[in-house]
């Protein structure tokens, strides 16, 4: 009898036992998930705090597969959704005031951030001067609609529509900044003539203010018809004639009275259109480009100085400065306009389709830009000396790297954990990313992200546009 129930007792001991070792294991497995579960949401927590009170940013490498995200931020305050951080980016954490790059070629969204950019500086009341190489009439009813949501007055100077305002782009500056501001729009060979030029570019503008005129391209060319040294200015003469007789003509050879001016459009804090285009007329535009260039920076270095009358503290009354295809509307000059800008109450924001395109300007002009540049979107690369060299620009993180012994062919349970420098965005993701879709370097506080640009928001233009001007070419597509 006893037997028998020892027996009863082993048999019920013999189920009971792999069941509650069964338990064990899941309890052991539950309290496992937890565990990690507590550390991953302390450490989102944590990194939360750090990045929205602290302003650090744990940058960890940036995985190909999430470049295949599709997921979007369409909300007023946010520019995109950083796909890696799984949350918006914020205009508000964009230091637009440090300068930004956007860096994109045709096709990739590079205009549509920049747009959202300009949208962005109207909302937060400051008014947008823009330099557009390429303009269309689209873009021009866009950037009308978008001042008009804001309340600002738009004024536009292009030879693409008929209602254009003037704007002589030698309306300010002494004759020295003048003469320097055309020297730098023209293109010249030997030394020995543009010295000679100069000379008689700064005889022919003292003249001109020793009379009490204007000084426009066509006072400029009636003093240099006199000159008694024609043959050795021809390269002087024939640029400002092409200039002064372009389809440009009537913009820009106004008196002051009927001019604008930066000063004057700073001071009413109105918002400001150029769009000279190249297309066609490449060294006319490039070069009208450039006066205009030069008479942004020429505010810039009197608003830097103090002596605007009413802008005493520019700070005060900032604007925002837009340039699209950088290398076809600056020269060398564009590194004092980013070194002074910010004391001078501007906010810079510039495109350009590759970092090539910026060595068209001199060797050095690509490394100082960059380096000056606080926010960058690099849009799709596939260059590879481009996608290194923004590789490089995001930087590397300490990560660990395991490595495991072969025995037979097969994969050991013994190895080794060492720390490595990792990209955090290699080269290779700079070629994948997709339309819209970009990698967002900034400096400081120092952070990369994978975004997906948010989609435009349609503006209701303050007049029809036809068919064929809605397929044109917009700087906000």
């Amino acid at each position: 009898m006893n037997r028998q129930n020892n027996q009863n007792q082993s048999s019920q001991l013999d189920i009971v036992t792999p069941i509650s070792e069964v338990f064990m294991e899941i309890f052991q497995a539950f309290i496992e998930v937890i565990g990690r579960l507590i550390v991953y949401l302390g450490r989102s927590c944590w990194d939360a705090y750090l990045e929205r009170v602290k302003k650090i940013y744990r940058n960890s490498p940036i995985k190909n597969r999430l470049v295949y995200s599709a997921k979007q931020s369409d909300s007023e305050e946010v520019i995109g959704r950083s796909i890696n951080r799984k949350r918006p980016l914020l205009f508000s954490e964009i230091n637009t005031a440090k300068h930004t790059g956007i860096i994109g070629s045709t096709g990739m969204g590079k205009s549509v951030c920049m747009g959202h950019l300009v949208e962005k500086s109207l909302r937060e009341g400051k008014p947008a001067i823009i330099f557009d190489p390429k303009p269309s009439r689209s873009s021009i009813e866009e950037f009308k609609s978008l001042c008009l949501k804001y309340g600002k007055q738009a004024r536009i100077i292009s030879n693409t529509i008929e209602q254009t305002n003037l704007f002589n782009p030698l309306i300010e500056g002494d004759i020295q900044e003048i003469s320097n501001r055309i020297m730098g729009a023209l293109e010249w060979g030997e030394t020995y003539y543009k010295s000679v030029s100069q000379r008689a570019l700064l005889e022919a503008l003292r003249q001109i203010e020793q009379n009490g005129n204007d000084i426009t391209l066509e006072s400029i060319l009636e003093r240099l018809d006199s000159y008694h040294d024609r043959k050795s200015i021809s390269g002087l003469h024939t640029q400002l004639f092409l200039l002064s007789h372009s389809s440009f003509s009537k913009i820009i050879n106004c008196s002051n009275a009927e001019s604008l001016s930066f000063r004057q459009i700073r001071l009413e804090k109105c918002c400001i259109y150029i769009g000279i285009s190249s297309l066609g007329i490449g060294s006319v535009g490039m070069a009208l480009n450039k006066l205009y260039f030069g008479g942004i920076l020429n505010h810039c270095k009197e608003a830097f100085n103090g002596i605007i009358a009413g802008l005493e503290n520019p700070l005060e009354l900032p604007i925002s400065l837009f340039f699209d295809e950088l290398s076809s509307t600056v020269n060398a000059q564009f590194i004092d306009l980013q070194n002074k800008c910010r004391a001078a109450g501007i906010e810079l924001t510039y495109a350009t389709q590759c970092p090539s395109d910026l060595d068209r300007v001199s060797p050095d002009f690509k490394r100082q830009v960059f380096e000056n540049t606080n926010n960058l979107f690099v849009f799709n690369q596939i260059v590879p000396d481009h996608t290194e060299f923004f590789a490089r620009t995001a930087g590397t993180t300490r990560t660990y790297k395991k490595t495991f012994a072969i025995e037979n062919n097969q994969r050991s349970q013994f190895g080794s954990e060492r720390e490595v420098e990792e990209f955090i965005v290699h080269a290779n993701i700079f070629r994948e990313l997709r339309v819209g879709q970009c990698i967002y370097i900034q400096r400081t506080p120092k952070r990369v992200d994978l975004v997906n640009i948010k989609h435009k928001s349609k503006q209701p233009g303050p007049q029809a546009l036809t068919s064929n001007e809605s397929a044109s070419k917009s700087i906000f597509n």
